[in-house]
């Protein structure tokens, strides 16, 4: 269908400064390169270095920041924790931005959330906790009154290696509003044992904290203010820098001129579409200021969703209503947004990019094909609308995604999503998908939606022939055998190209089970032997032998707990670099195994910033790593791991260091390659006896003679998979000459006495 809107006029004045506010104070930023992520110019330009760079990719969390931005829609005040690792600093610009560095410190105080996390031992190494702590503050800017549930599901954007996650959640216990408390009066400080008074003027004292500082977000007498000047619309943005230009419009007419004068210009939505920072010379235009984009309505009928509106205020505005019909479309929404990323994640997503994407493993795109959403797309002339039903999305060079229409089931659909996945959050599905059934007066099926989603390597697909099987029949347990047959013929052959090909089609067999039964037990008034899954709020304790020692024996607060929940503790990455630091990089290998036949460096070496590139060759001792210390330090004539360092690249930043060490040309011969035990086992490649230091074997007692004399022996064999090994803390090292040719080296190594001793170091000295 076709709508005319007003033609574009480009009166757009474009404004090539960033301002924000940082910890309450003003910055402001000219010519910026769009390319640069917020955590980069915190870290590095601002020297604010509680946002932590660990996994770069929006899981670990260490990264979090609180974003504050006033929306004139609702003209509220939003408080929202993000990824300032996947944060474009230019998407920022016109917002508040609060760090740890922004509550308190260890000088001037702790404010109440960093005090409780210290004193319920809720750090250990420390590296994650300014990213928990940012995360827990902004779900207490935007929700004071919290419930322990509330707790649990914004844990979910942020990792921690050490603590093992109860004393997190002990801490933020003693905020919540319901179920902070057990009540059963087992300890000291109980109110269940004080006058209601005590009780009143106490807080989180069944979790044996005592003493705290009081906090009242409903008065914010203590909070950083929301600067008043930031309610006004923000200008028109333009960034030009080397590799690419961004443009924040505020209206559809500069958006589409933009968009005529750069054909290939990407929208960014978020973190799952546009900006990517890979220097392919972009032209990015980001739309969040435009209102067309920004705005929610809800009918009885339908609800309309702004291709701008992330997935996190798509949530709140889905809370906020109290009419949504269980088990309905809208309801079945609500239900699944919370499995979908994390929530850092779900501030930044955009529901354009989502739909735009429709990436295989999407857990959005089934349940607006199963719902037969509509998207409404400007053409690239700016003047025309068309409408598509999803998943028959046809974009044209130049169009743009406006707006996602979802309709209202009728009363007598069922819908539900299902993901099964290695984690509830922050985890793509093995199988997931989206079912709606729809009965008729007689009891029959009228209509019928069966989407899975990474069954294959494409995109989420249709179980066609299942649904053309179910159609018209009556909604009895006797069309499972047949279903099951169909669904099978639907998914084999798409399951066949990917891993775990048996296990996912099982999962597709067993989740239409278990949406049949949930389902059939909703049209007859039954109990639903699956419910949607919750996952329960953790319930612990601690607790400490009676002696006269109080150091051994007791719970002693972490020395340095003060200075992990303020950001004050340094690690190697924080240090402040002396002038004139030099920044390395590696060039890794990109095959298994194989042989080295050239290295092409010139490209490289003519790179902006690049001060030498080094090789295996240029070592005195080329070998000194691995678990047996007898590993190449760089590989030099053959490559015996995928991400082998082959070279270092030295330049005046890290990111041209980077930029140069992709651009180094190793031509190689493949080698047959060993991968798995049982080939390391048949080929006999593997270390014997002696070279690694541990024993072969541990036997305790008479190990013969406990098998003769058991009654019951069972052998077999367990295969562990292949993990990936996902560190906290980025690998670091920071070398600083000193006299009489020493160096003084920070390192993240766990050993600092190997580090000294190792053949690498030596090849430094």
């Amino acid at each position: 269908t076709g709508a005319s809107l007003p033609p574009s006029v480009m009166t757009t004045t474009w404004n090539n400064e960033i301002t924000l506010y940082l910890n309450g104070k003003k910055v402001t930023a000219q010519n910026v390169d769009p390319e640069t992520k917020l955590v980069q110019f915190l870290r590095d330009s601002q020297y604010v270095t509680s946002p932590k760079q660990g996994c770069n990719q929006g899981v670990c969390g260490a990264c979090t920041v609180m974003v504050s931005a006033y929306e004139p829609s609702t003209q509220k005040i939003t408080h929202r924790a993000v990824n300032s690792c996947l944060t474009p600093l230019a998407s920022v610009n016109h917002t508040a931005i609060t760090t740890v560095e922004g509550l308190g410190n260890t000088r001037t105080g702790l404010h109440p959330i960093q005090e409780r996390f210290a004193k319920a031992h809720a750090s250990q190494c420390g590296f994650c906790t300014p990213g928990i702590v940012m995360a827990f503050y902004a779900l207490l800017r935007s929700n004071p009154k919290l419930t322990t549930q509330n707790i649990i599901d914004t844990i979910d954007g942020n990792l921690c290696r050490c603590t093992g996650y109860r004393p997190i959640v002990d801490a933020m216990k003693s905020f919540a509003t319901q179920g902070g408390c057990c009540g059963a009066g087992s300890c000291a400080d109980c109110p269940a044992n004080k006058t209601k008074s005590e009780a009143d003027s106490q807080s989180g004292c069944c979790l044996g904290l005592s003493g705290l500082k009081a906090l009242d977000l409903t008065t914010l007498d203590s909070e950083l203010i929301f600067p008043p000047n930031l309610k006004n619309p923000a200008p028109a943005l333009h960034l030009k820098g080397p590799y690419s230009e961004w443009y924040s419009p505020t209206t559809l007419a500069s958006l589409f001129e933009i968009k005529k004068n750069n054909p290939q210009s990407v929208i960014v939505g978020g973190t799952t579409t546009g900006f990517h920072g890979k220097n392919n010379s972009h032209v990015y235009i980001y739309p969040a200021g435009i209102p067309e984009f920004n705005q929610i309505s809800f009918t009885s009928s339908s609800l309309k969703i702004g291709a701008a509106v992330t997935l996190g205020a798509l949530y709140d505005f889905l809370l906020a209503q109290s009419s949504l019909t269980p088990n309905s479309s809208f309801d079945a929404l609500r239900q699944h947004i919370p499995n979908i990323a994390n929530t850092q994640l779900r501030n930044q997503i955009a529901i354009g990019s989502l739909v735009a994407s429709n990436e295989w493993h999407s857990d959005f795109t089934p349940f607006i094909t199963a719902t037969k959403s509509i998207v409404t797309v400007l053409t690239q002339d700016g003047t025309t609308k068309k409408t598509f039903e999803f998943p028959s999305l046809a974009l044209n060079q130049g169009d743009v995604i406006l707006d996602l229409t979802i309709p209202a089931s009728s009363p007598k659909t069922f819908i539900r999503n299902y993901k099964q996945s290695k984690r509830n959050s922050t985890s793509r599905s093995v199988v997931g998908g989206t079912i709606s059934v729809t009965l008729g007066e007689d009891g029959k099926v009228q209509d019928i939606a069966i989407v899975y989603t990474s069954v294959n390597a494409i995109r989420a697909k249709s179980a066609t022939a299942a649904q053309d099987f179910i159609r018209g029949k009556p909604w009895t347990p006797e069309i499972l055998p047949g279903v099951v047959e169909k669904l099978t013929a639907d998914y084999s052959s798409d399951v066949g190209t990917l891993q775990e090909s048996s296990y996912k089609l099982v999962l597709v067999h067993s989740i239409f089970y278990m949406f049949f039964e949930s389902s059939f037990a909703f049209f007859t008034g039954k109990t639903d032997e699956f419910p949607i899954p919750k996952f329960p709020v953790s319930v612990g304790s601690q607790t400490y032998q009676t002696h006269e020692n109080p150091i051994v024996y007791q719970g002693v607060q972490h020395l340095s707990g003060d200075l992990h929940t303020t950001g004050e503790a340094e690690y190697t990455d924080d240090i402040e670099l002396p002038p004139h630091t030099l920044h390395a990089a590696l060039a890794l290998a990109t095959k298994t195994h194989a042989k080295i036949l050239s290295i092409d460096d010139t490209k490289a070496k003519a790179a902006p910033g690049v001060r030498g590139i080094f090789y295996g060759k240029d070592l005195p001792n080329k070998t000194g790593t691995g678990m047996t210390f007898d590993d190449p330090v760089f590989a030099i004539d053959e490559i015996i791991f995928w991400g082998q360092p082959i070279a270092i690249v030295v330049a005046d930043t890290y990111q041209q260091a980077k930029n140069a060490a992709n651009l180094i040309e190793v031509k190689v011969e493949e080698l047959p390659a060993i991968v798995t035990i049982q080939e390391a086992i048949k080929a006999e490649s593997y270390h014997k006896t002696g070279l690694i230091p541990f024993p072969d074997l541990y036997e305790r007692g008479d190990v013969a003679k406990g098998f003769q004399e058991s009654e019951v022996i069972v052998e077999g064999s367990y295969s562990l998979p292949a993990l990936e090994h996902y560190y906290m803390e980025p690998h670091c090292t920071l070398v600083i000459p000193q006299e009489r040719d020493e160096l003084l080296i920070y390192s993240t190594a766990q050993s600092t006495c190997l580090l000294y001793t190792s053949d690498a170091a030596d090849d430094l000295l």
